[in-house]
Formats: structure tokens, sequence, C-alpha cells
């Protein structure tokens, strides 16, 4: 069947996995180098900020320097209920976004949010890039849920880490290169509530990650296992990781 997209067009779906989404940063950079057009984006939690500022236009180097411009243990504040809470991280994404509407972005772009209200996964792909973004990265019990447009967002990850399903949706006949920063074996973290919380919250996340894998043309598992979930300093090494990871495998 005709397709519109040349050979090096392709699509990226990009998984969560909070601060090991540097390692995306890397992927992206490899996939320009080795002359792919970047088509299409889709990301969940992680994947779905970073896959963001892509789609704005930002080039990977510019996202590293922004990302590790940011004191991210600043970005939070203690919300209801003791929930972390994301009243910084709107004006960060709003400064560094200019536009006001996903669907006025230069490149499609589509982020995974499970819906508290009515138990339902979306993936959205038009309104407020801060919402929707933000929303994606809302760990339940840890984060605040973000109320948009009658629904309260969390982490679309949990119910889908890997969503390639909007990318096939709107491009069926778009390869799509899935990268995953979600390996099965976790790094060790003492991190007692936090930590449990964050595992079983992943737990989940693997599971269903694995029903979306066969969807994808090239899966990338990076080997980002060693790497802390929560460390805010690994950034230059998650980055290192993803883009040899992925100049190596496009060869």
């Amino acid at each position: 069947m005709y397709s519109a997209f040349a050979e090096n067009d392709i699509g990226v779906c990009l998984s969560g996995g909070v601060a090991r989404g540097a390692a995306h940063i890397g992927v992206l950079q490899a996939l320009l180098e080795r002359g792919f057009h970047i088509k299409a984006l889709s990301g969940a939690s992680a994947g779905a900020l970073v896959g963001l500022f892509f789609a704005a236009g930002y080039k990977p180097h510019e996202m590293l320097s922004i990302l590790k411009s940011i004191n991210w243990y600043k970005t939070f504040t203690i919300g209801k209920g003791g929930l972390l809470g994301f009243g910084k991280a709107f004006k960060i994404i709003r400064d560094y976004i200019p536009y006001k509407d996903l669907k006025d972005l230069p490149i499609y772009y589509a982020a995974s949010v499970l819906d508290l209200f009515s138990g339902n996964t979306f993936y959205l792909d038009e309104g407020d890039p801060a919402s929707v973004a933000i929303g994606s990265c809302a760990l339940p019990f840890i984060f605040e849920p973000v109320s948009y447009n009658s629904m309260f967002l969390v982490d679309g990850g949990i119910t889908d880490n890997l969503p390639i399903t909007p990318i096939k949706a709107k491009y069926p006949h778009l390869k799509t290169v899935c990268a995953d920063i979600m390996p099965n074996v976790l790094v060790n973290e003492n991190l007692g509530i936090f930590g449990n919380l964050l595992r079983s919250t992943f737990l989940i996340s693997r599971r269903n990650m694995d029903l979306n894998k066969s969807m994808c043309d090239v899966y990338l598992e990076l080997p980002v296992s060693h790497f802390s979930f929560i460390n805010y300093k690994n950034f230059d090494a998650l980055y290192d990781v993803g883009y040899q990871y992925a100049m190596e495998f496009s060869q």
C-alpha cells in the first residue's frame, strides 16, 4: 500500500522511567546522526516529557542542557495529603514550550495518561502541553493527580508505559522505534515506603509493556538497570548510554 513517508522517516515511542529519561535524549541524538527523520513521537511519564521538548523543536543537546540546569529536588512542592505537587514544574514547561496546544507542535506528539475519575487510559495529542506532560508523570500515591478537562490525570505508564498505539493509529505505515528504560532488572535502592511504591508501580508497568513490544518495528531495551530512578545527577552518563546503544543498534 502506498506510503507518503520516506524510507528514513520514523516514529519514536519513549517509555517512562523517572530520572532515567535522560537516556532517551541520547537515543534521539543517535537517530538523528544516523540520518533518520522523526515524524511522530509518543511517550509515557519521563518519555512524555522528553518527547514534548523534541516535538517542540529542541535539539537533543539543548534538551540535555535544560535538564541539567533544573534543580529537580526543588521543583516539587508538598501538596494535599502529603503528596508531592508540581507547582514549579508547570512554570518551567510553560517557560520553555511556546505552544498553547499539542496539536500546534511541529511534530506529531501524544502522551499516555490514566484518568483516575473514569479509570480509562487516554492518548492525548491535543490540549495544554504542560498539563498533559506533567499528568503523564504523576505517579499515584507519590504525586498529586493533575486536574485537567474534568479528568484527574496520573502516570500513563501504569497502564501503558510503551504507548506506541497513537503513532500506529495516526500513521499505520510509519516504522516506529521504541526505547525502553524500564528493563526487567531494577536497581536495589533502599528507599523505604517510597521505594516500595515505585517498585509496585514499575512491576505493573512492566507487565503491560510486554503487550506492546510486538507492535514496535525496532525495540531498544536500554542497559540502564544499574541507574537509580531518582538520582538526578546521572544525566550525562544516562545520555551516553542511550546514545551509544542506539548508535550500535542502528549500524
